[in-house]
């Protein structure tokens, strides 16, 4: 509601830390972000809401950002009928945003009833003393959840001024890490990016020990650039143990049991977290890529409508064509690749498919346009192309490439149903020996 129409970023941001203030409470069961959000700005009931998520009571309110001054308006409702439990207006200076938050979890528990296993007041562990720095903070939130190269980039300016705004700001080199390794997997894989990321995650662990994102972040890069599985383990499992409902660690976790050949329990551990969380787009992706692996593809159709639903019709589409290739529907996977907004993916989909209907010529051209276009850092994905034609020796060329420039999709060599082909052969026990993966 501020006046220039700008600070949608400071508004979610404010609702993200309420969610994540309110979850530190035993026993109360709190919808995460991607749940929660889904609803903003849809023309959906309280009613609705609370049916949606499974939740007996819904938050909301809004933010009036003018200058140094802040006006947030808050209130409790009760789904089943729409009263208003509780309701207040804080008009405050910007600078005692943090104590706002406060006053806004307390006054919910309260309304609530809740009697505390602890008497730990609630606070929020991405505190800072300067306003400005937790703005940029919050800003490059925002732009690291589209996930795109640009909004990376962007993400990783803001959270390098926050940065310089306040030195000690562990949340923010948290942010930074992230940010710092999307861009070199999307890019060019410059090992300097992950050397950086690398250097603000153990920064974000030495000033927050006690908050889970630092660890994330570290066990990320642990993940899908050192390939230290066993240090990816141990990050994530502390940064779940530090924060049971952090979403990004459970997803990431699970996906760490898939790389190590667990995928039964990686399912499970993803089917728990949509219990919890039912519009999880990241828990939906990656069951969506687990269920078409473990062959259970009369399963994946529901992954997919979910992950539509959300709002991802791009990745909902490019798992549909996944899907139809794997169905031996051809022309219908040609199709969706094509509709695909990220060039990468429409190449190398459409190579396969094209494999497949016959026109080799077609698919190879496919492949070296797009091996022209973005060298070694998709060389995960032209070893899957290989493999879908085939060709052993071009798959295990580009996966000893992906090896050597740390091609994080090589988490999913062991699960990839794309590299069937490549099984039986010996050069697929002895790469993953190398990868220190279980046989």
């Amino acid at each position: 509601m501020s006046e220039k129409k700008d600070q949608e970023y400071f508004s979610d941001g404010l609702s993200e830390e309420l969610l994540d203030l309110l979850a530190q409470v035993p026993d109360l069961r709190v919808a995460a972000r991607t749940s929660s959000f889904f609803f903003k700005g849809k023309a959906e009931d309280v009613a609705a809401i609370g049916q949606k998520l499974r939740v007996a009571h819904v938050l909301e309110g809004s933010v009036r950002k003018a200058g140094g001054t802040i006006r947030v308006t808050a209130q409790l409702i009760r789904a089943d009928n729409g009263y208003h439990i509780w309701s207040k207006t804080y008009d405050r200076d910007l600078k005692d945003i943090f104590k706002v938050q406060d006053e806004i979890s307390a006054a919910v528990v309260e309304a609530l009833k809740i009697q505390l296993l602890s008497s730990r007041p609630l606070t929020s562990r991405h505190q800072t003393d300067n306003t400005e720095a937790y703005s940029q903070y919050l800003l490059g939130n925002q732009l690291r959840f589209h996930d795109t190269l640009e909004s990376n980039q962007q993400a990783r300016t803001a959270y390098q001024k926050a940065i310089a705004l306040d030195p000690n700001y562990g949340a923010a080199y948290s942010g930074l890490a992230d940010a710092e390794w999307r861009i070199a997997d999307m890019s060019t894989n410059n090992p300097d990016n992950y050397i950086r990321a690398s250097a603000a995650a153990e920064k974000a662990i030495a000033l927050a020990p006690d908050a889970p994102e630092g660890y994330w972040a570290r066990g990320q890069l642990r993940n899908v650039y050192y390939y230290d599985w066993n240090g990816a383990q141990a990050d994530y499992e502390k940064a779940l143990a530090l924060d049971p409902s952090f979403g990004p660690a459970g997803v990431d976790h699970a996906e760490l049991l898939a790389t190590l050949g667990k995928v039964p329990e990686a399912i499970e551990a993803l089917r728990q977290i949509i219990l919890r969380d039912p519009l999880a787009g990241p828990a939906w992706h990656q069951l969506a890529r687990l269920l078409m692996d473990s062959g259970r593809l009369t399963e994946v159709p529901e992954a997919i409508a979910r992950i539509r639903a959300i709002g991802g019709d791009d990745d909902a589409n490019l798992f549909s064509a996944d899907l139809y290739l794997l169905q031996g529907r051809w022309q219908e996977a040609l199709a969706d690749y094509r509709s695909q907004k990220y060039a990468a993916w429409r190449l190398i989909g459409a190579a396969m498919a094209e494999y497949s209907l016959g026109d080799a010529s077609e698919s190879r051209r496919l492949l070296e346009e797009v091996i022209r276009t973005y060298g070694d850092s998709l060389s995960y994905q032209y070893a899957m192309v290989c493999a879908w034609r085939h060709d052993a020796d071009g798959a295990f060329h580009w996966l000893d490439r992906g090896f050597h420039v740390h091609d994080g999709g090589l988490i999913y060599l062991k699960h990839d149903r794309m590299l069937a082909s490549l099984r039986s052969d010996p050069r697929y026990a002895a790469l993953l020996k190398r990868l220190n993966l279980p046989p």
